[in-house]
This record gives C-alpha cells, sequence and structure tokens, in this order.
C-alpha cells in the first residue's frame, strides 16, 4: 500500500507485480490478510476501512476512525479484528459484518500499533502516551496497563507461542515482557534512532 493510496498486489512465487489498482483515496497506512487468505483488510489515513476478496474487489467500505488508521490485527480465528487510530481509539470488529464490537477507550493519546493474542482473547497495544495495554475483546476497559517505555510505543508483537510480549518505542528501547509474570525480561538497546518495527 501506498502513500498515494495505490495497492500493488505482487506475485509471491516469482516477485513481479501482477496488478496496481487506486484502492483508496488518502495514504494506505496498515493492511493485513485473514488465516485463511480470503479477506483482505486494509486501512487508510481518513480512518476508512476496506475488504477487499482473494481477487482484490472491494466488497466493503465504512469508516472505522475519525482520523488516520495507524494499526490492523485479525484475530486467529479469522472472525474478529482490531483496529487502532490516531484518534486515541482502538475497536474490535466482526469481520463478518463489518460491524463494531467495542471501543477501547483508555489511552490518552494516539494508539499507534495494536496486536492480538496468537491463540487467546487478549488484545495489546502501543500509544503516544508511552503505555501498553491488554485488553479483554468481550470489554472495553482495559486488563492492565504496562509502564515501561519513556516515549511513544510505535510497535507490540506477540511471540508465536504468546508467553512473550515485544515492544518497539520512540525511546529507541525494545522491550520483552514475560506475560505470565507480567515483568519485564530483557530491555534490547542498540537502536540509535525510534523503533518502527518488530
Amino acid at each position: 500500500g501506498t502513500q498515494t493510496g495505490e495497492m500493488t498486489i505482487w506475485n509471491g512465487f516469482q516477485f513481479h507485480f501482477e496488478n496496481i489498482l487506486q484502492a483508496h483515496n488518502g495514504s494506505i497506512r496498515a493492511m493485513q490478510w485473514t488465516p485463511e487468505e480470503h479477506v483482505l483488510v486494509s486501512g487508510d489515513q481518513l480512518g476508512i476501512i476496506k475488504f477487499w476478496d482473494q481477487y482484490i474487489y472491494n466488497f466493503q467500505t465504512f469508516q472505522a476512525h475519525k482520523e488516520s488508521i495507524c494499526d490492523i490485527s485479525i484475530a486467529p480465528t479469522g472472525l474478529k479484528f482490531c483496529s487502532c487510530a490516531d484518534d486515541s481509539h482502538a475497536k474490535v470488529w466482526d469481520l463478518r459484518t463489518g460491524e463494531e464490537e467495542r471501543a477501547f477507550t483508555g489511552h490518552g493519546w494516539d494508539v499507534k500499533c495494536c496486536h492480538w493474542h496468537p491463540t487467546k482473547g487478549l488484545v495489546a497495544t502501543g500509544s503516544k502516551d508511552s503505555q501498553i495495554k491488554l485488553w479483554d475483546p468481550r470489554a472495553s476497559e482495559a486488563i492492565t496497563t504496562i509502564y515501561c517505555h519513556n516515549n511513544t510505543v510505535s510497535k507490540v508483537a506477540w511471540s508465536p507461542n504468546g508467553q512473550f510480549l515485544a515492544s518497539g518505542s520512540r525511546d529507541q528501547l525494545i522491550m520483552l515482557m514475560d506475560i505470565r509474570t507480567m515483568s519485564v525480561r530483557k530491555v534490547f538497546k542498540g537502536h540509535t534512532k525510534e523503533v518502527t518495527s518488530l
């Protein structure tokens, strides 16, 4: 996805592009396939979310947030997904209907990242308020808040088994948290600029 709202479809075996289409009116900020690869969910700078089928046909479009979408994370079941945005909200959606199920309100600033736990009903979010929050997708209140960064949390990522949560921040640090003990297991130092990807 590009800043001009174009989407490029690449062949994953031969690595040449097969199609380019004008997918969004604003900059594409996030996109993710469902586990079965039947639906692609994309989000843009205008707060719009679109659903695409495997032939890249747009079959649903809706205004999800008031500000720019920052991240999208699909549940391992492929039935729900989480989105977060610069409007200080993260939301849970039903992927079959496009209906909003829950709004996570609790961050004091832009919510920059979200990641659904690989096996549990648990969503991690990171914000410009330097906090990481863990949420039950069925509730609007955070289960817990983790204070381990002193600048914007730009990325959160669960380990494949879901025991650890890694976070990257504008404070140039990566934290690895053990969720069973709710403690920082390791701090990775070495980046000299903000960490944007994990």
